[in-house]
């Protein structure tokens, strides 16, 4: 069988690694062990390294093998990104080419408290409850995660929905310790919750101390009362104006905690 090719442009990330760290190909060579004759093809793109050769070279340059990939030292923080790091932890709906490529695994705390800020969108904060429900996590290091604005806030909504979600699906799919984590997140979410909403009714009136989550004020003025009924009881709770029902996360967390099929 052929071997696939690499949809990378691995020849010009290599030479601007190269110049970068101010050797020549002789001295690369010598380093990663890799042939001249083979790294100048590399570089012209004549051929491509298999994966124990990519990793030599990686490391005779001293730079990520993310770079020589993908152009990238480091991932960011937009959609993309964050999609593909939640992939690692069973965000498995995804579908091919919404997800980029990473260079590691990125703790899940910190992921979840990214996406509670603004980098966020509907498709990753709607899993992020079956998340919290499927992986093993540090309340501690959850809660030192979310020192965002509003983070802590729509931490504790999403818990709590997450609780919810918990009592509607089979135990079996759930990790035995996420339900007292939950929990522990919620309260301590809920004891700064007069806080929060002080800081919210300076920062955002549309009406008095709710969160937008994603929408100015303006944008929000003229549908109040529909966004308001539209509102699941949960997230009333904690005046969070997110109208996507509960249901809907639901669904969702049903299709990401779902048992994998045999065979």
């Amino acid at each position: 069988m052929r071997r696939r090719q690499l949809q990378t442009d691995f020849g010009a990330h290599l030479r601007s690694a190269r110049v970068r760290a101010g050797i020549t190909l002789s001295t690369l060579a010598a380093r990663s062990g890799v042939s001249v004759s083979s790294l100048s093809r590399f570089e012209a793109g004549a051929s491509q390294p298999g994966f124990a050769d990519a990793c030599s070279i990686a490391r005779a340059l001293g730079t990520p093998l993310l770079f020589l990939a993908d152009g990238r030292d480091r991932t960011g923080s937009d959609p993309r990104d964050l999609i593909a790091h939640l992939a690692y932890w069973g965000l498995n709906d995804t579908v091919p080419g919404e997800v980029a490529l990473i260079g590691e695994a990125r703790p899940i705390e910190g992921l979840i408290a990214l996406s509670l800020t603004e980098a966020g969108t509907p498709r990753i904060l709607e899993s992020i409850p079956a998340l919290l429900l499927k992986n093993d996590f540090s309340v501690q290091e959850l809660e030192a995660q979310a020192t965002g604005t509003r983070v802590l806030h729509r931490l504790g909504w999403l818990a709590e929905t997450a609780e919810w979600i918990a009592g509607q699906i089979p135990v079996s799919r759930i990790r035995p310790s996420a339900t007292s984590k939950l929990g522990q997140v919620r309260l301590a979410a809920w004891n700064r919750r007069q806080e929060e909403v002080q800081k919210l009714s300076r920062g955002a009136r549309w009406p008095e101390g709710w969160d937008l989550f994603g929408r100015t004020a303006a944008s929000a003025e003229n549908d109040v009362s529909r966004r308001l009924a539209n509102v699941s009881p949960i997230a009333r709770k904690w005046k969070i104006a997110y109208p996507t029902p509960q249901e809907d996360f639901l669904a969702r967390a049903r299709d990401i905690l779902a048992a994998p099929e045999s065979g």
